[in-house]
C-alpha cells in the first residue's frame, strides 16, 4: 500500500496550490501518490497541469453548505473549502496506508518520508493557542452554557494542535469517525473559533501524537512576536499562518517560494540536491536560539496576558470585560 500526500484548493487559490506542489515534487521530497481535493465546480481545463503530472484530483461539494458554514460558525472564519479535509476520513481513503495533509501556504524544505511513521493521528502543537480552551470562545452570555457543557465533556487544558499539517494511519478510519465530526460540529460550532480545526481537536482530544515543531513551524508568529531571524529558521515545513504569505513579493521567503516552474519529474529519479540538510546538532542549536529569543521578547504585560489567557481563562475574560466597560464609560 502506498502513502498519500493531500492538499486542498478552490479556484482562487489554484495557482498557489500548483506552485506549492511543483516545489515539493520537482525536488523529490515525496515519492508516493499525490492528491488535490477541490470543488465540484472547478473547471477541467484549469486542472490540466495536475493531470499532466499524475496528481489525483478529487472533486467534492463543500462539506457543509456555505449557508450552514457561515451561519453556524463565529464571524471571521475561513472559506468553507478548509473543511474539505474531513473527506480524508471517508472509508474510500483506506486504500492508502498513511495520509499526509498539508496546507498549501507552506514551504517544504526536505524529504517528507519520515512523517508517515505516525501510528494514529499526528500533528504539531499549536504555537499560538497551545491549549484546547483557546480554540473555543463565547463572546456574550448567549453561548455561556454551551461553553460550560464543553468544559464538562472535555479537558480544556489538554494540548491542542494546528490542523494545517497532519498525518494519520488509515487504520483509524471507520464509519463512525466522520459521524463523530458532524455531531461535534453541530453541537459546538457556534463557539468554534477556528472552525474545522477546533472540531478536529475535539475529535482527537488527548488521542493524538505530537510531531516535532520543525514539521509545522509557525513563521509569522515567531518572526513578528519573538523577532526570530528568518535566516536562522531551521525547519522542514514552514507554515505561514496569518496575513504574511511566502508569495508576497516583499516576503523574505519569496525567492524560495517562487522558484522557476519547469517540468516536474516524478519518481525515484527525481533529484534531491535541493534538500536543506537537517541534523540533530543544528536543530538543537535552533531550538535553544528560539527559546532565548522568546524569553527576551516577552514583555511583562504580554507575559501576564499570556499566562492568564492560557491558564486562567475565566479570570482573563473577566478582566477583559471590566476593561471594556471602563473604556466605554470613558468614551461616553
Amino acid at each position: 500500500m502506498k502513502n498519500l500526500l493531500v492538499t486542498i484548493s478552490e479556484k482562487n487559490y489554484l495557482s498557489i496550490t500548483k506552485q506549492f506542489l511543483n516545489n515539493v515534487l520537482k525536488k523529490g521530497f515525496w515519492q508516493d501518490d499525490v492528491m488535490l481535493i477541490t470543488t465540484e465546480s472547478m473547471n477541467e481545463n484549469s486542472l490540466k497541469w495536475f493531470y499532466d503530472n499524475e496528481i489525483i484530483v478529487k472533486k467534492y461539494p463543500y462539506y457543509f453548505s456555505k449557508e450552514k458554514w457561515y451561519s453556524m460558525l463565529p464571524d471571521g472564519v475561513k472559506h468553507p473549502i478548509v473543511c474539505s479535509k474531513i473527506y480524508l476520513f471517508n472509508i474510500e481513503f483506506k486504500k492508502w496506508k498513511k495520509i499526509l495533509y498539508l496546507d498549501s501556504d507552506t514551504i517544504i524544505r526536505g524529504s517528507l518520508e519520515q512523517m508517515p511513521q505516525i501510528e494514529t493521528f499526528g500533528a504539531v502543537r499549536n504555537a499560538n493557542n497551545p491549549f484546547l480552551h483557546r480554540h473555543f470562545e463565547y463572546h456574550n452570555n448567549k453561548n455561556k452554557d454551551l461553553y460550560h457543557k464543553l468544559s464538562n465533556d472535555f479537558n480544556l487544558f489538554s494540548p491542542a494542535f494546528n490542523a494545517g499539517v497532519f498525518c494519520f494511519d488509515t487504520a483509524i478510519i471507520n464509519e463512525g469517525l466522520v459521524r463523530k465530526f458532524d455531531s461535534l460540529f453541530n453541537k459546538f460550532s457556534t463557539i468554534s473559533t477556528f472552525s474545522e480545526q477546533s472540531i478536529l481537536n475535539l475529535m482527537f482530544s488527548e488521542k493524538w501524537e505530537k510531531l516535532p515543531t520543525y514539521y509545522n513551524y509557525d513563521v509569522n508568529r515567531n518572526m513578528i512576536y519573538h523577532n526570530i531571524n528568518p535566516k536562522k529558521i531551521n525547519a522542514k515545513i514552514l507554515h505561514f499562518n496569518g496575513k504574511m504569505k511566502p508569495w508576497d513579493k516583499d516576503s523574505y521567503f519569496y525567492d524560495e517560494w517562487n522558484q522557476k516552474r519547469g517540468e516536474v519529474r516524478l519518481g525515484h529519479e527525481a533529484k534531491r540536491n535541493y534538500e536543506i540538510k537537517f541534523s540533530n546538532k543544528k536543530s538543537l542549536g535552533f531550538e535553544l536560539y528560539s527559546i532565548l529569543k522568546k524569553i527576551t521578547s516577552f514583555k511583562i504585560r504580554f507575559f501576564i496576558s499570556y499566562v492568564l489567557a492560557n491558564y486562567f481563562p475565566e479570570i482573563y475574560k473577566y478582566i477583559k470585560s471590566v476593561i471594556g466597560k471602563n473604556t466605554d464609560k470613558t468614551i461616553s
